[in-house]
């Protein structure tokens, strides 16, 4: 099983809570990648942020009891980059733990930073990330902020209680 093991769950609470701060001006996409493959919500592309839509992916992708999408691996998030970026976005957030960008081996912080600035290019962007529980020095997440006028958040705290994950868990480690 890969290292969102318990990090997922959290993650998923987390970004429905901040899907209900989209300003009814604004539309988002959410993307999910693992071992090379790209899983986009259903449905695809960039979304209208209306209550009926937003409590829709809630209920299928974003509730840690439904596991929609369990990790698995390490994986390069140049492809899913790739696939938001033919969105034309103003904004790009990555939701990870300290695990971010890394393929399988030994990838280091500033293979993983290259991976994505080469995957970005020229195109303007800001990029954000929200890193959950392990901080070990400044992440890759924190310079990729700093580098593209985004901002960065650790998550600390459990957002919701680890008894609920348990079902995820056992699924993840399942898979």
């Amino acid at each position: 099983a890969g290292s969102l093991v318990d990090s997922l769950p959290q993650m998923l609470v987390w970004l429905r809570e901040a899907l209900r701060t989209v300003g009814p001006d604004e539309r988002f996409a959410i993307v999910f990648f693992k071992s090379g493959r790209v899983i986009e919500t259903d449905p695809p592309g960039m979304i209208e942020p209306t209550d009926r839509m937003i409590n829709a992916l809630s209920n299928a992708w974003l509730d840690p009891e439904a596991a929609p999408v369990l990790p698995s691996g390490r994986s390069d998030p140049g492809t899913a980059i790739a696939k938001v970026l033919s969105y034309q976005p103003t904004d790009l957030y990555f939701l990870s733990d300290e695990s971010f960008g890394f393929s399988e081996g030994s990838t280091t912080k500033q293979q993983a930073i290259r991976q994505v600035e080469q995957a970005i290019g020229e195109t303007k962007v800001r990029v954000h990330g929200v890193q959950f529980f392990y901080r070990n020095g400044e992440s890759a997440l924190e310079t990729l902020a700093g580098r593209y006028d985004g901002t960065f958040e650790f998550v600390k705290e459990k957002v919701i209680e680890s008894e609920g994950d348990s079902d995820l868990i056992d699924a993840i480690r399942d898979e």
